[in-house]
């Protein structure tokens, strides 16, 4: 298996960030992309996007829900922090090269990244991230269903394999 190396229909700038095919407008007009800005009433926005709950935390990284205010629509926003010392910068690429190239109904779709955004940080700081815009999945992570599941009932594949094609709309 290794590398996803079949060709992409996505597009890149010349920094290599992805552009969204459809859907997620992440830039604006003037094709520029909005900065990292806190604004007085002390909400915190990156790329125009205002950033809400904590989805997930991971290795080195958070996963915020982002909404485009004039329009409602919602992004799951991943951002792994370059500081930390487990930031791995070939698997990130590696990661992100794989998800430009999935396109399944029951995976969440790679909208665009910015391996170079600055996160504004609770403390009022500034973090340098690799941002990854993702599709929103209200229903949470395979990863989550299958572990509260395991701690729920007692293991038994045919019930596990219902449940996830239940989940997944494959009845």
């Amino acid at each position: 298996m290794g590398n996803c190396s079949s060709t992409d229909k996505a597009k890149a700038n010349e920094s290599g960030e992805v552009l969204p095919e459809s859907g997620a407008q992440r830039r604006n007009p003037e094709g520029n992309m909005a900065p990292a800005r806190t604004q007085g009433d002390d909400s915190r926005r990156v790329k125009g996007l205002l950033l809400l709950d904590t989805l997930g935390k991971g290795t080195f990284g958070y996963v915020k829900l982002g909404i485009k205010e004039s329009t409602g629509q919602q992004f799951a926003l991943k951002f792994l922090i370059k500081e930390n010392r487990r930031f791995k910068e070939d698997q990130v690429r590696l990661e992100i090269d794989c998800m430009k190239r999935v396109k399944h109904k029951n995976v969440v779709k790679l909208l665009g990244y910015d391996w170079s955004c600055m996160y504004p940080n609770t403390e009022g700081g500034m973090d340098e991230t690799v941002l990854m815009v993702l599709e929103y999945a209200p229903g949470g992570d395979l990863y989550d269903i299958l572990f509260f599941w395991k701690i729920g009932r007692k293991a038994h594949p045919n019930l596990l394999f219902a449940d996830v094609r239940r989940i997944t709309g494959n009845s």
